[in-house]
C-alpha cells in the first residue's frame, strides 16, 4: 500500500509537472535560456510531493478537462528576478485587464484558468462597462495554486462565463497587528513628530473605503489624520493608506500590501496656513522603519528632507514605485520579485489603447528611480517647447512599456505614474473628502458636495484657500501636460493611479476660467470664432442666442491652441471612461466627469450644425485667431480617436468624423506636405477666418526671389538647404503676411495678408496674380523672401515644408493620427498614403520612439 501510493504521487506529481511545463512552454515571450538554477527549482518542485499534496487540498482550486467559456487572451506572470522558487496558492500583483466590447457579456465575469485548465481564483475591482453593458475593464488579483520556478514565466489564460465570486474573510482588523504609520519629523513650517497611523484611520471609519473583496483578498483606502505626541491633528496634513490582505488557500492570511499617501489636499482649510513644508519621513510598522524616504526641497539631488506644496502629495514606495509587502507575521520580508505582463494585441482589440505597432524595435530602458517629490523622466518645466517624450497622446514611456513588457519599461511607467502626484492639482474638500466640481450642469452629484462655479484652481487660486507660497519644483503647463496616469492604472489596476488620474481630470475643469458665457459665432463671414464679450472658458454658448453647453470648454476652449483643448479633454475622458460603474465610495465622479465630456461633444455638433456647410464639409475646427498650427490639429484627432474609442456615443463618433475631414478634404486637392509643416493660416487674404480647406493654406520655408525686371519668381533653397528643388503649378497659391514677411508689404498694397495665385509656371520660376488666371503683377523692387505660405498641387519631389522632421516631428504626427483615424473606420485613404510615403521616403526611423507610429488597422 505504501509503494503504490508512493507511485500514485510521484504519476500525480508528474501530470501536474507537465501541465505546468507546457503553460511555461505556452509564453509568446520566453526567456532566451533558462537558468540553471531555474532547472533545478523546477526539478526540485516535481520531486516534493508536499506542494501537489498542498493544491490537491484546496477547495477551491479546481481543474476542468474543458476549460469553461471562451479564451480572450493571456495573462503572464514573471519569475524572474530571484534564483528561488515561487510557492504555490501566491497572490499575483495587482494588474488590469481590458476587454472588447461584448467579450464579457453583461452579469459574467472573467474567470482565469492555467493550461491545464486549473481555476484560480480572484479578487475584481474598478469594473467599469461598455454601452452595451458588457465589461469594458476592471483590476484583478488572482491566487495561483501552482508555484512558478526560478527564472519561469506563468501564463493565466483569462475567460469569459465567470460569476461573481464569493468575497474572502478578509477584514480592517487583519492588518491590525502590523501598526502601519507614516511619521514625519518637522523641519520648516512643522514643528515636533506627526504620525498618520493605519489602524488610527480605520478605527475612526470617517474614510474607509472597501475597494475589493474577493478569494484572493480585500483592499481598502483608509484616510487618517497627522496627529501629534498629544493626538491632536494636524488639519491640513493629511495621509491615505491603500492596503491590500491577501487570502490563502484555506482563507488563512497570507499578508499584507501597502502603499500610504502623504497629502495637503484641502481646498477647504485656511489654519493651520496653507504653505510648503519640509520634513524627513519613515514608514513604520509598529516602531520599526521599513523605509527612510529621501526626497526633494529646491533642487534636484536628493536629500533626508522632503519639500510639500499645497495641493501636492508624494508615496511611500521605494525606488522600484510598488507597493510594500509584509508577511502575516508582521516581519518586513517581501514575496518573491513577481510582475505581470498583458496581452498587448488584445488591448489595441479592446480599443482602450491605440492601434501602435507593437514590432517597433525598442531599446531597454534606463534605472529610473522613485522619489517623493522627484521628477522620474518628466519634464519638469513643461512649458519648454519643442518635442519631448512627454507629450502626445500617451507618453513615450508608455508606448514603450505596452511594445516591450519589459520589467525596466514598466519600472519607468510605474515611476512616472506616481511622480505626478507632486503637480499641484489635488483639489480636495475636507468636508467631502471628494474632488471639487464646479460645472453645475446638474443640481447635484451625489457625494461631491456644493458644486463651486466660482472658484478657480491650477495655479491661479480663486475661491479655495491660496497656498503662500504658491510654487515648486514642477512648472505645470496644460498646452504641454502628459497624460502619466491612464496607462499605468490600466496595466497595473492600483487603485492610486485611478485617484490620480480623477484628481487631474477635475483640476483641468477647475483650470477654465470662470464663466460660461463665451459666444461662439456662426455666422461666417467673420474676423474670429467668439462673437461678442468674452464670458469665460467653462461653457461655450453656439451662436449669441443658442444653446449654452456647460463644462464644453474642456473640448472647445484652449487660448494656447488647439493642443490645450486635445490633453485636457483627454484626462477628463480617460478619468470619465475608467470610473467605476459602482463607486466603492458612492461618488458620482462618473457621471460628473461624463456630463462634462456628453456637453462638450454636444456643443460641438451644435457648432457644426450650424456653421456653413464649406465649414462642416472640411473638417475645420478654429478655436483660435489667425494662424494655426496641422499638428495642434493633429493632437486634437489623436485625442478625438481615443474619446470616441473609450467613450462611445454618437456624438463623440460625430466630432472624430468631422476632424477626419479635416485631413481627407485637403488631401484631395493639395498635397499633403502642405501640412506637414509648423503652422498654417485660417485667414482669408480679407482677413477673416477661412470656410473651407481650399482656403488652407500652409507654411512654407524656403527661398523665393522676386524680380522686378522680369515680373518672375524664382524657387531656391531656404537657409536649411532644403525644400528648394519643386516646382510651381498654375493655380497654385501662395500667401504673404507682412507680419512674417515685412519686406512683401509693398506687394500687399495696405492689405494685412494677401493671396496669389501662380500663373505662367516654366521651370522652377512663375509670376503671381491676383486670381487663378489674371494678369501677372509686376514687382515694384527685387525681393527675397523665405517665409510664407502656400498651397501646391505637388511639392515633389520634397516631403515636407519644414526642416526639421524628425520621427517624433511634424509629419510622423500627422501620419499617425490619420492612421489612427483609418484604424477607426474614417475615410482617410488618400491622406493616409500620402502621408505614408512622406515618412517612408524621410527615412524616418522610429527606434525608441514609437509614440505616433500607428498602424491603419487595429488587427494585428
Amino acid at each position: 500500500m505504501v509503494i503504490d501510493s508512493l507511485v500514485l504521487a510521484l504519476v500525480c506529481c508528474a501530470a501536474v509537472g507537465i501541465g505546468l511545463l507546457l503553460a511555461i512552454a505556452r509564453s509568446r515571450r520566453p526567456p532566451p535560456s533558462r537558468p540553471a538554477g531555474g532547472r533545478r527549482g523546477l526539478m526540485l518542485w516535481l520531486l516534493v510531493p508536499g506542494w501537489l499534496g498542498r493544491a490537491v487540498a484546496a477547495s477551491d482550486s479546481t481543474k476542468a478537462a474543458t476549460p469553461i467559456g471562451k479564451r480572450l487572451c493571456v495573462v503572464r506572470v514573471h519569475n524572474k528576478h530571484t534564483d528561488r522558487r515561487q510557492g504555490a496558492h501566491f497572490v499575483t500583483p495587482m494588474f488590469g485587464q481590458a476587454f472588447r466590447q461584448g467579450d464579457m457579456p453583461a452579469g459574467e465575469r472573467p474567470h482565469f484558468t492555467l493550461a491545464d485548465g486549473t481555476e484560480c481564483p480572484a479578487t475584481l475591482w474598478g469594473i467599469t462597462s461598455w454601452p452595451d453593458g458588457s465589461m469594458k475593464f476592471c483590476a484583478v488579483m488572482v491566487r495561483i495554486p501552482h508555484s512558478i520556478p526560478a527564472g519561469s514565466v506563468l501564463e493565466i489564460d483569462v475567460r469569459a462565463g465567470g460569476s461573481v465570486a464569493k468575497p474572502s474573510p478578509r477584514t480592517l482588523e487583519d492588518f491590525a497587528p502590523a501598526d502601519l504609520s507614516v511619521v514625519l519629523d518637522g523641519i520648516t513650517a512643522l514643528d515636533g513628530t506627526w504620525r498618520a497611523s493605519l489602524n488610527d484611520g480605520a478605527r475612526a471609519r470617517r474614510d474607509v473605503v472597501p475597494i475589493a473583496n474577493g478569494p484572493a483578498g480585500a483592499i481598502w483606502r483608509v484616510g487618517s489624520e497627522f496627529r501629534n505626541q498629544a493626538g491632536s491633528p494636524h488639519g491640513q496634513l493629511y495621509c491615505w493608506h491603500y492596503v491590500a490582505a491577501l487570502n490563502g488557500a484555506e482563507n488563512e492570511l497570507l499578508g499584507l500590501r501597502y502603499l500610504g499617501r502623504v497629502a495637503q489636499p484641502w481646498t477647504d482649510v485656511a489654519q493651520p496656513k496653507a504653505q510648503h513644508r519640509e520634513f524627513s519621513a519613515e514608514l513604520r510598522t509598529g516602531t520599526r522603519v521599513l523605509r527612510r524616504l529621501r526626497g526633494h526641497v529646491a533642487v534636484e539631488m536628493p536629500g533626508d528632507a522632503i519639500r510639500l506644496p499645497h495641493y501636492a502629495s508624494f508615496f511611500t514606495a521605494g525606488p522600484d514605485a510598488r507597493w510594500d509587502t509584509l508577511h502575516a507575521n508582521g516581519n518586513p520580508e517581501t514575496e518573491q520579485r513577481l510582475r505581470t505582463s498583458l496581452d498587448a494585441a488584445y488591448y489595441i482589440a479592446s480599443g482602450l489603447v491605440p492601434p501602435y505597432d507593437l514590432s517597433a524595435e525598442i531599446a531597454e530602458g534606463e534605472v529610473t528611480d522613485y522619489v517623493p517629490m522627484g521628477r522620474g523622466t518628466v519634464t519638469r518645466a513643461m512649458g519648454t517647447t519643442g518635442e519631448r517624450a512627454d507629450i502626445g497622446l500617451l507618453p513615450e514611456w508608455n508606448v514603450r512599456h505596452l511594445i516591450t513588457q519589459s520589467d525596466a519599461h514598466e519600472r519607468i511607467a510605474r515611476v512616472n505614474g506616481l511622480t505626478v502626484a507632486g503637480l499641484r492639482l489635488t483639489f480636495r474638500k475636507r468636508e467631502t473628502l471628494q474632488p471639487v466640481p464646479c460645472v453645475d450642469i446638474r443640481t447635484r452629484y451625489e457625494g461631491l458636495g456644493r458644486i463651486e462655479p466660482s472658484w478657480r484652481g491650477y495655479i491661479y487660486m480663486s475661491g479655495m484657500t491660496v497656498p503662500s507660497p504658491n510654487e515648486s519644483l514642477w512648472r505645470e503647463d496644460t498646452a504641454h501636460r502628459p497624460g502619466c496616469t491612464y496607462w499605468p492604472y490600466l496595466f497595473t489596476g492600483e487603485p492610486q493611479y485611478l485617484d490620480l488620474l480623477t484628481e487631474h481630470a477635475f483640476a483641468h475643469i477647475l483650470e477654465l476660467n470662470q464663466g460660461n458665457e463665451t459666444v461662439w459665432g456662426t455666422t461666417f463671414p467673420r474676423p474670429e470664432v467668439l462673437e461678442g464679450k468674452w464670458g469665460g472658458e467653462r461653457g461655450i454658448r453656439v451662436g449669441v442666442n443658442g444653446t449654452l453647453h456647460k463644462g464644453s470648454g474642456v473640448l472647445l476652449y484652449g487660448i494656447g491652441g488647439t493642443r490645450m483643448a486635445a490633453w485636457r479633454s483627454r484626462d477628463v475622458a480617460q478619468a470619465a471612461a475608467l470610473a467605476p460603474d459602482s463607486p466603492p465610495d458612492g461618488a458620482a465622479v462618473r457621471l460628473y466627469l461624463r456630463d462634462v465630456m456628453d456637453s462638450s461633444y454636444a456643443a460641438f455638433r451644435d457648432y457644426m450644425s450650424k456653421v456653413p456647410a464649406s465649414y462642416r464639409d472640411s473638417g475645420l475646427f478654429i478655436q483660435g485667431k489667425g494662424n494655426g498650427a496641422p499638428w495642434q490639429i493633429a493632437y486634437m484627432s489623436w485625442s478625438v480617436c481615443h474619446q470616441a474609442d473609450i467613450l462611445p456615443t454618437a456624438n463623440s463618433k460625430h466630432v472624430r468624423e468631422h476632424l477626419s475631414r479635416f485631413w481627407s478634404s485637403f488631401s484631395k486637392i493639395a498635397d499633403m506636405a502642405c501640412l506637414a509643416a509648423y503652422v498654417c493660416t485660417y485667414k482669408d487674404a480679407d482677413d477673416m477666418l477661412i470656410q473651407s480647406s481650399s482656403q488652407l493654406l500652409g507654411s512654407l520655408r524656403c527661398q523665393l526671389t522676386f524680380d522686378a525686371k522680369t515680373s518672375r519668381v524664382s524657387i531656391s533653397e531656404g537657409k536649411q538647404k532644403t525644400n528648394g528643388d519643386w516646382r510651381a503649378q498654375n493655380g497654385d497659391v501662395f500667401g504673404f503676411t507682412e507680419k512674417r514677411s515685412p519686406e512683401i508689404a509693398p506687394l500687399l498694397n495696405g492689405r494685412s495678408e494677401g493671396r496669389f495665385y501662380a500663373v505662367n509656371c516654366q521651370q522652377q520660376t512663375f509670376q503671381l496674380a491676383t486670381t487663378p488666371s489674371g494678369k501677372p503683377l509686376a514687382f515694384p523692387k527685387d525681393l527675397t523672401v523665405t517665409d510664407f505660405f502656400a498651397r501646391l498641387r505637388s511639392f515633389a519631389p520634397n516631403l515636407a515644408f519644414d526642416a526639421p522632421n524628425s520621427p517624433s516631428g511634424y509629419s510622423a504626427n500627422l501620419r499617425g493620427a490619420v492612421a489612427y483615424h483609418k484604424a477607426c473606420g474614417d475615410d482617410v485613404e488618400i491622406a493616409y498614403q500620402s502621408l505614408h510615403k512622406i515618412v517612408r521616403e524621410q527615412h524616418v526611423k522610429f527606434f525608441n520612439r514609437p509614440k505616433y507610429l500607428t498602424k491603419d488597422s487595429r488587427i494585428s
